[in-house]
């Protein structure tokens, strides 16, 4: 595994160098600026494991299309999914480091691949919690994990999972009112994804922001 993280950090050099040389290419730069839940194999958050599961809504030929775009994306990145697991249990061992460096590379080189930014997030917000006790330093560090969806958000505008890790985020801490407007936002991209606006927490954020409006 050594040796794959070192050929991918080399692939890395070698594609910003192929970056600076060639001003038309695209460059990764970060942006400035309830649950995402333990790190899952699966990249999603752990209060959306069931997301797979189909709704009864989504019609065959949609059902089609997406289980088309899932095997898609499976063969597409298929080389880098040892070392998206080692990283995985790098996290999982509190190795956080070395976790880090081998999420960098992967969303990276593929910027596109939903499963390393969501688990970076989740691995960021639990290993910055775990490590704070003091309440401000855990509200400064909600925000690394906030900065990881973003840089993911504008690389993929349109990630139904990335904006759902990000609702589920903003779900937890209490901000109601984009939470579910990122819930709805991500059911809208993948219907598939519709289950969460049935999860309670969901629910009563819903109710939450109704009675907010009709005071």
């Amino acid at each position: 595994t050594s040796k794959d993280v070192d050929l991918l950090r080399q692939r890395n050099i070698t594609r910003c160098k192929s970056n600076n040389n060639n001003p038309s290419s695209i460059s990764i730069r970060p942006t400035a600026n309830r649950k995402l839940g333990r790190i899952t194999n699966s990249g999603d958050c752990m209060l959306g494991q069931n997301s797979t599961s189909t709704s009864r809504h989504v019609s065959a030929s949609k059902r089609r299309s997406h289980l088309a775009a899932q095997s898609h994306c499976r063969g597409e990145f298929a080389e880098y999914e040892n070392l998206y697991n080692h990283a995985l249990t790098l996290a999982r061992s509190q190795r956080y480091d070395e976790a880090r460096e081998i999420f960098e590379i992967l969303v990276t080189l593929c910027p596109s691949w939903h499963k390393p930014w969501v688990s970076y997030a989740q691995m960021e917000k639990r290993c910055n919690i775990e490590g704070n006790k003091n309440d401000s330093a855990k509200q400064s560090k909600w925000c690394e994990c906030r900065k990881i969806l973003q840089r993911a958000l504008t690389q993929n505008p349109n990630c139904p999972r990335v904006i759902q890790a990000w609702g589920l985020l903003e779900l937890q801490k209490g901000n109601f009112w984009p939470a579910v407007q990122m819930l709805e936002r991500c059911v809208m991209q993948d219907p598939f994804l519709a289950p969460v606006l049935n999860w309670k927490p969901v629910k009563e954020a819903k109710s939450v922001i109704y009675k907010n409006q009709n005071l």
